[in-house]
């Protein structure tokens, strides 16, 4: 048996095809119903419409989305779909034209920029408080506990009121400074008993036996903190009782010395009372 062909378009048919399969022509002399193509009657209505696909040139139902052939999409409203858009192509976008992506995008430099001025901001907070420490008065005892130092050292004393009365314990007996002038630049070294790391000093300033001595003598205004090698900068209040000064994490070493920078008045004898070393361990 030979196999039918499309009258319109030459293509085989199937033996029980009753339009092309390719170009959608009712084939001679079979009903259609208008239930099965669109754009195909009853009665004697014309052919259904062939679109041209302009890739290969194959001609293709109305009703095709796709051509049968290359696959390309026909420029046709598809039946019961949305048209093709007049500027569709079956190309590639070039990558030179592409649209940008909707949205808008993150600018990083003001984040970068904040970020920096933070990093510094910090940066300079750390080092300002190597330089400069608070002072703040503490209450408690008239001495507080602390690591018992192994000995005490000083720039220079008074027959009666050497370095090791700054750390007995006893705040009634202090340190006098011995050398000529003000006490600028005189210093007290406390020794530990071993390397630790430093936590708070505690200070006692002028001599604070009673209010006539304290009155009598010099206290310092300033004092400059060395230990663990860095150098801590603290004013002093001119007051009675412990003044604490508290260090920052990673401060280790086996001495503290306390500096004076600034009295004042012009009394003579400048004078510490107490030096109390807090420690890790306390």
């Amino acid at each position: 048996m030979t196999a039918e062909t499309c009258d319109h378009c030459g293509a085989d048919l199937g033996d029980a095809a009753r339009f092309c399969t390719e170009c959608g022509t009712p084939v001679g002399g079979r009903p259609i119903e208008a239930s099965e193509t669109t754009g195909v009657h009853d009665g004697d209505e014309p052919p259904a419409r062939l679109v041209e696909c302009e890739v290969c040139g194959a001609s293709n139902a109305a009703s095709r989305p796709l051509c049968a052939h290359c696959g390309t999409p026909l420029r046709e409203e598809v039946p019961g779909g949305d048209a093709l858009p007049d500027d569709w192509s079956a190309d590639p976008p070039d990558p030179g034209t592409a649209p940008a992506p909707r949205g808008r995008g993150l600018d990083t430099s003001p984040v970068l920029l904040s970020l920096v001025l933070l990093a510094g901001l910090v940066t300079a907070g750390v080092l300002l408080a190597l330089v400069t420490s608070q002072v703040r008065r503490t209450d408690g005892p008239p001495v507080a506990a602390g690591v018992a130092p192994s000995g005490a050292t000083a720039s220079s004393v008074v027959e009666g009121h050497r370095a090791l009365q700054a750390i007995d314990g006893d705040a009634t007996t202090a340190w006098h400074e011995g050398a000529d002038g003000p006490g600028t630049g005189e210093w007290l070294e406390v020794q530990l008993p071993g390397r630790t790391e430093v936590r708070r000093v505690l200070v006692w300033n002028g001599d604070q036996a009673d209010e006539t001595s304290f009155a009598a003598h010099g206290r310092a205004a300033g004092i400059r903190i060395e230990v663990g090698g860095r150098q801590f900068r603290v004013d002093l209040l001119d007051i009675d009782g412990p003044q604490a000064v508290d260090l920052p994490d990673g401060v280790v070493d086996d001495r503290v010395r306390l500096v004076v920078e600034a009295v004042v008045g012009e009394q003579p004898e400048l004078a510490i009372s107490e030096v109390v070393v807090e420690t890790s361990a306390d």
